[in-house]
């Protein structure tokens, strides 16, 4: 579909037209089958077709802060999965501030539900489901794997979505989300929406794998969200000795790093969640940091502090087990 097909939508920023630029350049030649689940033509799917799949299907919701943004702009991401036999699929939806909450959220629930009721017709299998979303598309991919009622209102099964790879996504909304303001998509402040759309409110049971992402160079807030976000989806009993065998090869990577004396500050970056998760030690760290040369300062990162840390900090701030 071209974009001049589509209705209007708030204007790019400058900052984000590089980037809608850069992305159509490098899908320019780039075309799947455009499929409508919905009237609006933003309700409607982009599908690339491997030659020969294997069955597995990955669906991509597009970013662009809930009020812009176009399926074509992940077109450019298409050959690196048709070419590894997985069929790859684009996700528009209706955007603020014309369609508030839920309204996109329903779209894209209508997008997977089409896509499980139809990719049969394109050789695909719809019990191997994958998905994911950048930004505004990583929050809603999020939210519609951890929220079981819109399954349930469309006779999809709680696992349709076999796994979610959110990047730069939004995990919470409201009171400690760490965004500068209220996103238009969720209305007026009362409605209640801001709870609703917030993922982390609605982890009471995850029945897919998580890859949460974000860039190196990410806003600050978007890498917080995907910090403080991964101690929500992923709890003790779903520890690997994969996660054990990385926890400590980390871990003595930083005890070399404090007992060599070589350097006046240590960051143990995301540290609390490791040692909330039981995954070291917490004696054998805690007796570490106590007897660290003088003059070293060491910060540690991450909620869920465990009280033994606090005590022999010098400053705190959040540092606060996680709610049960």
């Amino acid at each position: 579909m071209q974009l001049n097909e589509y209705p209007a939508q708030d204007p790019l920023s400058e900052f984000a037209r590089p980037y809608a630029e850069k992305v159509m350049q490098l899908g320019a030649n780039i075309k799947g089958e455009d499929v409508l689940y919905g009237a609006n033509p933003y309700q409607s799917l982009g599908i690339h077709k491997p030659l020969k799949g294997c069955g597995a299907v990955f669906m991509f919701i597009h970013g662009g802060g809930w009020t812009s943004g176009y399926k074509e702009w992940n077109n450019f991401m298409a050959p690196a999965f048709v070419n590894n036999d997985i069929l790859f699929v684009t996700v528009g939806y209706r955007l603020a501030p014309m369609y508030l909450f839920p309204e996109g959220f329903n779209d894209c629930a209508n997008a997977v539900a089409w896509v499980y009721n139809n990719i049969t017709k394109y050789g695909a299998d719809p019990n191997r489901i994958f998905l994911g979303g950048h930004s505004a598309g990583g929050h809603y991919a999020s939210l519609l794997t951890v929220r079981d009622d819109w399954k349930k209102n469309k006779n999809l099964p709680d696992d349709v979505i076999k796994g979610c790879v959110p990047v730069s996504g939004v995990y919470r909304f409201g009171k400690d989300s760490g965004l500068s303001q209220r996103p238009r998509f969720l209305g007026e402040e009362g409605s209640g929406a801001a709870a609703e759309a917030s993922p982390i409110l609605h982890v009471n049971k995850v029945t897919a794998d998580f890859y949460m992402a974000h860039g190196d160079n990410d806003f600050p807030h978007l890498i917080d969200h995907v910090r403080t976000g991964r101690s929500e989806f992923f709890t003790a009993d779903q520890v690997t000795k994969f996660d054990i065998g990385e926890a400590e090869r980390g871990w003595n990577i930083a005890k070399g790093a404090i007992a060599s004396s070589l350097y006046s500050v240590v960051v143990l970056d995301e540290l609390n969640p490791v040692l909330d998760l039981g995954m070291l030690d917490i004696n054998e760290v805690v007796d570490t940091l106590q007897n660290r040369p003088d003059g070293l300062e060491i910060i540690i990162t991450g909620r869920a502090a465990p009280p033994s840390l606090v005590r022999i900090s010098q400053l705190h701030s959040e540092m606060r087990p996680r709610l049960t």
